[in-house]
């Protein structure tokens, strides 16, 4: 399976793999993508989501490493809408996390770009004890105390804390930059598309997680309008690792795909 990657001219980092069986995916990751260094970041995703790289030609497009506070919503946006007209017709969308958040968006002011659109262990907005967690991990952040901020990050992803063997250590990598994680941070904390959401004009899928603590689906499918989709992964976390991985893949690929 080859695997292609490298800077939109936008400067968003991006890889491309998956066999074209059953059409395109552009998915849009979560905000600890792994893309601080884009080419071991993917081969990271390309194992990530092998799965649905079996039937599936897959774009993942990440977010620049120039962002502020300021400027994020645009500057994240345009480098989606940008990819998107690379396409010669519509395009299936799939957003994980943050890239969720970021794909309800751009579903909702590009209908004619999207055929199917998958919302993963994500929400039309963040409940208030996960902005919490993002104020926490914000001033973790601030400190420069990045071995605990692993440990939340990672704690989130795999619904407990991490664990080590045989006298390894976890290696510890920094945010791509203080401005980067505090303007992705603060996306995460002021979205809201709760109303904008019941416009959507394609097919939607939210697939969602049982014990997924920053995007509970008791309090996701409340937001929702009783018209789209809702699948929830038994005892799964906010992250696409085991069985959660390959419930969402599984589930997107037969979305996509029927």
């Amino acid at each position: 399976m080859n695997l292609v990657s490298g800077i939109t001219r936008l400067g968003a980092p991006f890889c491309v793999f998956g066999e074209d069986k059953l059409g395109e995916v552009l998915l849009l990751p979560g905000m600890t993508d792994s893309f601080r260094d884009a080419k071991v970041g993917a081969r990271m995703l390309k194992s990530q989501f092998s799965l649905l790289a079996e039937s599936f030609r897959i774009h993942i497009l990440s977010r620049p490493d120039s962002l502020d506070m300021e400027s994020v919503e645009r500057a994240i946006e345009e480098p989606v809408l940008d990819y998107l007209s690379g396409f010669s017709g519509k395009v299936n969308l799939m957003g994980v996390s943050m890239g969720g958040m970021l794909a309800q968006k751009i579903a909702l002011n590009n209908p004619s770009a999207i055929s199917r659109v998958v919302f993963a262990i994500t929400g039309p907005v963040q409940p208030p004890a996960s902005k919490e967690r993002m104020l926490y991990w914000q001033n973790l952040a601030k400190n420069e105390e990045f071995e605990a901020l692993q440990e939340e990050t990672l704690s989130l992803i795999y619904g407990k804390k991490p664990t080590v063997q045989g006298g390894m250590k976890l290696k510890v990598q920094p945010p791509r930059s203080l401005s980067h994680f505090l303007a992705c941070t603060n996306y995460c904390m002021h979205h809201n598309q709760v109303d904008g959401i019941k416009d959507l004009s394609m097919k939607v899928q939210w697939l969602l997680a049982e014990h997924d603590s920053s995007f509970p689906p008791d309090f996701v499918v409340k937001k929702l309008p009783e018209s789209q989709d809702v699948k929830i992964v038994p005892e799964g976390v906010h992250g696409i690792v085991g069985k959660t991985g390959q419930s969402i893949q599984k589930w997107a690929g037969e979305f996509f795909s029927s």
